[in-house]
């Protein structure tokens, strides 16, 4: 559960199902009466004397009432918000700047109004350790215009969020994850993908010989990136120590 603070005295909480139909371990298990007994824990005089009290006997189960929610196609009618969650995992959604305070809503967003499966790269937390243990390969952009990147990066994950896992990294606050791909802070905005499982393998973007006969990696850009994670996807980006050759496809 997110909350966030909205204006005034609203509240907005966001409730994450990360499962779709139900918890899973190991990180969220059940805490059934058998399991605490068998842990020791269990306080049968405590729960005794919490059932007898008057707030229990008393408490009668409401249904929560849910109303349903539109959020606008115009993006001038909405406002974005975003957290971020464990794992340094974002999520963007809008909500609309008109709305009925004080209620429970069943909301459903247009394509473009909420997007997730992006994490920000921080070394000195566990999402090394987490992206490296992602059964996705991971497509990192190390950008410094963080916000105009995110711009065009946030509709790919969300259209490839299947398959693949998408990192922004600020280039100056992450050296050395630039250096285990060869690059250095001079080369970015610079995108690879990097696969951990089965094996460790990591790509570059594809070079393109200019019409000078210099040959340089391709910008990074939503079309570019696309063409980059196609040719990964059908097995012909070649790999770092691979052939990488010059890329002259349009």
């Amino acid at each position: 559960i997110m909350q966030l603070r909205g204006s005034g005295r609203e509240r907005i909480t966001f409730l994450v199902n990360w499962w779709k139909d139900k918890p899973m371990g190991p990180n969220c298990n059940k805490i059934t009466t058998k399991l605490v007994k068998h842990l020791g824990v269990y306080d049968r005089e405590g729960v005794a004397r919490l059932m007898a009290t008057p707030q229990v006997r008393s408490h009668v189960p409401q249904p929560t009432i849910k109303k349903d929610m539109v959020v606008p196609a115009s993006r001038e009618e909405r406002t974005r918000h975003d957290i971020t969650i464990p794992g340094e995992e974002i999520i963007w959604f809008d909500m609309p700047k008109q709305r009925e305070k004080g209620h429970v809503y069943d909301i459903r967003w247009p394509l473009d109004g909420i997007f997730g499966n992006m994490c920000k790269l921080d070394l000195r937390s566990n999402v090394v350790r987490s992206l490296f243990h992602e059964d996705r390969s991971k497509v990192m952009v190390f950008a410094g215009n963080e916000e105009a990147t995110l711009e065009w990066l946030r509709p790919l994950a969300k259209e490839f969020e299947d398959d693949l896992r998408f990192v922004i990294a600020n280039p100056t606050a992450t050296l050395d994850a630039l250096k285990t791909f060869g690059l250095e802070v001079k080369d970015c905005p610079a995108a690879v993908i990097h696969t951990t499982r089965p094996s460790d393998v990591k790509y570059l973007m594809p070079k393109k010989t200019n019409s000078d006969g210099s040959v340089k990696r391709r910008p990074v850009n939503a079309k570019n990136l696309r063409k980059m994670i196609d040719k990964f996807r059908a097995g012909k980006l070649p790999p770092i120590g691979g052939n990488d050759a010059d890329d002259d496809d349009e």
